[in-house]
C-alpha cells in the first residue's frame, strides 16, 4: 500500500493555479541578482510664474506660490522705485522685469518692452498681488493680468490666501462694474443738473409775453414784426403824407432808402 505524500495546502494551490515555468519559479528559493530596470518616472519641467508686483507683500506672495507650486520658478514685474525691493526678496537679474510707468494699464502694458521681454520668458501663469482681500481698487491690475493670461490668473491677499480668477467670472466682475459707474454718473447727473433745469423750465413758463397786435389780429413779439410793416390811408393822412396811391385806398409798403455813394478821389 503506497504512503500517501504530505503537502501543504499553500504549494497545492500553487500546483493546482500555476504552470510549469512559475511552479519551478515558486519552488527554487530566492536567490540575489540583478532585478529588471523599472521605468523612470516623468519629470514636470518647473512652473513659470509671472507675478506683477502691485502690493507690497511680495515675500509673503512669492513663500505662498511657492508652497502651492513646489518648485516653482517667479519672475517679478516690477515699476519704477521697486529695485531695492526686488533685491531684497532674492530674485535674479535675469528674473526682473522692470515697467517704466507707475501704474498698470492693460493696453500700454500689453505693448510695451515689459510685456515684450515676458513672453520671451515663456511663463505658464500670472499671479499679482491683491492689497484688498476682496480686490478692491485692483481693476487695472485685474485687467493687465487678464489681458497677458486670458485663460485666468491668480491673486495672493497680504494674508497669503491665494483667489483663482478664471475668465468669465473677471468679465461679469468687469460688466459689474461698468454698471455701477453708469449708475453713479446718473445720479450726480440728476443731482447737479435737474435743479437747474427745473429752474430754468419754471422760468420759462413765468415769463411774460410783451405782445403787440399784428396786421393779422395776431400776437407778435416785438423781435418777430415785419421789417416793413404796410401803411394805411388813415396812418398816411394822419402823418401827412397822402400819396396817390394811398387816397385809391390802396396799401403800400415803405420803401427802403438808399444812400448815394460818392467814390473818393484819390489823393496826388
Amino acid at each position: 500500500m503506497p504512503v500517501p505524500e504530505h503537502r501543504s495546502p499553500a504549494v497545492v494551490v500553487a500546483m493546482r493555479g500555476a504552470t510549469g515555468e512559475e511552479l519551478l519559479a515558486a519552488s527554487q528559493p530566492d536567490r540575489p541578482g540583478p532585478r529588471p530596470p523599472r521605468p523612470a518616472a516623468r519629470v514636470e519641467p518647473a512652473r513659470r510664474i509671472l507675478l506683477l508686483r502691485s502690493g507690497r507683500h511680495l515675500r509673503v506672495a512669492m513663500e505662498t506660490l511657492a508652497v502651492r507650486f513646489p518648485g516653482c520658478h517667479i519672475g517679478v514685474v516690477g515699476t519704477p522705485g521697486s529695485q531695492a525691493a526686488l533685491q531684497q526678496a532674492g530674485i535674479g537679474e535675469s528674473d526682473t522685469f522692470l515697467y517704466e510707468r507707475p501704474r498698470f494699464l492693460p493696453a500700454a502694458f500689453f505693448f510695451s518692452r515689459t510685456a515684450l521681454a515676458v513672453r520671451r520668458w515663456r511663463y505658464d501663469q500670472v499671479a499679482l498681488l491683491w492689497n484688498d482681500p476682496d480686490g478692491q481698487g485692483q481693476g487695472n491690475v485685474d485687467r493687465t493680468a487678464l489681458v497677458m493670461s486670458p485663460g485666468g490668473y491668480l491673486a495672493v491677499t497680504p494674508d497669503g490666501t491665494i483667489v483663482v480668477r478664471k475668465l468669465w467670472p473677471q468679465l461679469r466682475t468687469e460688466a459689474l462694474r461698468v454698471l455701477a459707474s453708469l449708475a453713479v454718473g446718473a445720479v450726480l447727473g440728476v443731482f447737479l443738473y435737474g435743479p437747474a433745469l427745473a429752474i430754468t423750465f419754471v422760468r420759462q413758463l413765468r415769463r411774460p409775453r410783451n405782445a403787440r397786435p399784428n396786421i393779422g389780429g395776431a400776437a407778435t413779439a416785438p423781435h418777430e414784426g415785419a421789417p416793413y410793416a404796410p401803411v394805411t390811408p388813415a396812418d398816411g393822412a394822419a402823418a401827412g403824407e397822402g400819396t396817390p396811391d394811398a387816397r385809391d385806398g390802396q396799401e403800400q409798403e415803405s420803401p427802403a432808402v438808399v444812400l448815394p455813394f460818392k467814390r473818393p478821389e484819390a489823393r496826388r
